[in-house]
């Protein structure tokens, strides 16, 4: 992608993909193995976004701007492809640790009551 060396070298090229991938895999999801595996193509679709922004907009740097455009597309596809993932609304962002705590209570409360139907 002919990306100056220096500034890969001083992470302005991975900062926005990693942002991305914990946005994804476990700030606004519940961290599962799934949502994890799916943070991945978000922060690569981050890279090309990042290239993409940096030429229409020379003399302005792209800043978060790539993240939150690459963050919305992921969770927007991630949506669409997989309805059933359980987000997180935004007043309850605390840490991944709670997120996944409350996963686990409501798996187990789902999986009770489907118990339940079947019976």
């Amino acid at each position: 992608m002919a990306i100056p060396k220096t500034d890969i070298a001083q992470g302005l090229w991975c900062y926005n993909s990693v942002l991305v991938a914990i946005a994804i895999g476990g700030i606004f999801y519940a961290p599962t193995k799934r949502r994890v595996l799916l943070a991945i193509p978000g922060a690569t679709l981050c890279v090309p976004i990042t290239r993409v922004v940096t030429e229409l907009l020379p003399t302005i740097p792209s800043l978060t701007t790539t993240f939150v455009v690459s963050t919305w597309l992921g969770m927007t596809a991630s949506r669409q492809k997989l309805p059933a993932l359980m987000h997180v609304w935004v007043h309850a962002v605390v840490s991944p640790e709670e997120h996944r705590k409350r996963y686990l209570v409501a798996s187990r409360l789902i999986k009770g009551f489907k118990r339940n139907l079947k019976t």
